[in-house]
């Protein structure tokens, strides 16, 4: 059965897909609850973009016309101060000669997008070699950037970044060392953050100039964080994307470099399950060879629990405890809240930047407090049967070991 956000979701990767020259035929409730869900997955504008290319802007609703025109304009005057931030960033780390390479949107938004007020943008994500982390932690707090405490070798086991530096007036920095999750890090996986590395070329941000990747490169780099960082708790604004940068870079992408990249991760079903939901949520133009070379087969069962994940990627309760708690007997309840309430110590630390040992012991009743505040009427509903429950959180499970296994 088609739920109405399913259909809706439906209906918004009808509009997403160039190569689609049909509009469906809505009432009003129906194009507000469509454009409401394209705002929350960040898509609006670029459906404006869109629609107006096809020259059927008409079909919006007023009200929302002027709203998504205020929302432009508020995101190319967010923009411009945000390229200021670049320049200020790309010229620090020109002078101190240490290369740094923008990713996301700071790279998506000036170089690809076709207007740079389509990609919305939060904080600036950059990447320096591993050896030149220190370094460049000193210039952003030389520059007047501050961060919380850390402890360098503790968030290496858990973490690909260092928490935000942030400074009056300006937008926080994501620091980065590394583009994958240490807990899924091979030495196949190393091999190939030294191929992205190498995998770069300058653009130039205002005054300044910095790394970016190229095609290939970025390719990859983006479905590798929407499958093995994210793991699929993304929007659709992640997945749009992919979709622009293979329509502007169609004729300098090797697919085949690509795949093999993949392949050599050992997480290969992730990669496949995202080209998948690109091309059939928003129309990334993701060929079928790549899907043959990757040769995944993908359950009716795992596409479905992966455009639920797109559907629900902000709500609470697809992202943490409770769905395994839905499936567990009371013994095993006991033990899962245990776990997440008192992890490991180290662990603890990276997680609430803690200096020392002692202070870990008097963050737990904090963690029990917190997870009782947050969770407890959500924990006490999985005390009692509850088939709509149980099948709502199914899915989700089945998708959750799905991801895990190699």
């Amino acid at each position: 059965m088609i739920t109405p956000k399913k259909k809706n979701l439906q209906n918004l990767s009808q509009l997403l897909d160039n190569r689609n020259i049909s509009i469906p035929v809505l009432d009003e409730q129906e194009w507000n609850e469509l454009l409401e869900l394209a705002q929350k997955q960040g898509g609006l504008c670029y459906l404006y973009y869109l629609l107006k290319q096809k020259k059927s802007e008409s079909i919006i609703p007023e009200d929302w016309k002027h709203k998504i025109k205020l929302q432009l304009m508020h995101f190319s005057l967010g923009n411009i101060k945000h390229l200021q931030n670049l320049e200020e960033i790309s010229l620090i780390f020109e002078k101190a000669q240490i290369p740094v390479i923008f990713l996301k949107g700071s790279h998506l938004a000036f170089h690809v997008y076709p207007w740079p007020s389509l990609r919305p943008m939060g904080d600036i994500d950059i990447v320096v070699c591993e050896e030149n982390i220190q370094k460049a932690i000193d210039i952003l707090l030389e520059s007047g950037y501050q961060s919380n405490y850390f402890t360098l070798d503790n968030i290496r086991k858990y973490n690909r970044h260092l928490p935000p530096f942030t400074k009056k007036g300006g937008k926080s920095i994501e620091l980065h060392w590394t583009l994958i999750q240490p807990k899924l890090s091979t030495s196949e996986t190393e091999k190939i953050m030294q191929w992205l590395f190498n995998e770069t070329e300058e653009k130039q941000f205002g005054k300044g100039h910095a790394l970016v990747f190229k095609p290939n490169a970025i390719i990859f780099q983006m479905m590798l964080h929407i499958g093995m960082n994210d793991e699929l708790r993304s929007s659709l604004k992640n997945l749009l994307d992919l979709t622009v940068l293979i329509e502007k870079y169609q004729n300098k992408i090797d697919w085949e470099i690509i795949s093999d990249k993949i392949l050599k991760t050992g997480f290969a079903h992730r990669f496949a399950l995202v080209g998948w939901l690109a091309k059939n949520t928003v129309g990334a133009n993701v060929p079928d060879n790549f899907f043959q070379a990757l040769n995944i087969e993908l359950s009716e069962e795992i596409k479905e629990a992966a455009l639920n994940r797109i559907i629900h990627f902000n709500d609470v309760d697809f992202k943490n405890v409770i769905p395994t708690l839905y499936h567990a007997n009371f013994l095993q309840k006991i033990v899962i809240v245990l776990k997440y309430v008192f992890m490991a110590p180290s662990k603890m630390k990276f997680r609430h930047n803690l200096k020392n040992n002692w202070e870990v012991f008097k963050y737990y009743p904090k963690r029990v407090f917190d997870f009782t505040k947050i969770y407890i009427s959500d924990v006490l509903k999985t005390l009692k049967p509850n088939e709509e429950l149980i099948d709502k959180t199914k899915e989700e499970i089945i998708l959750r070991d799905w991801l895990e296994k190699k």
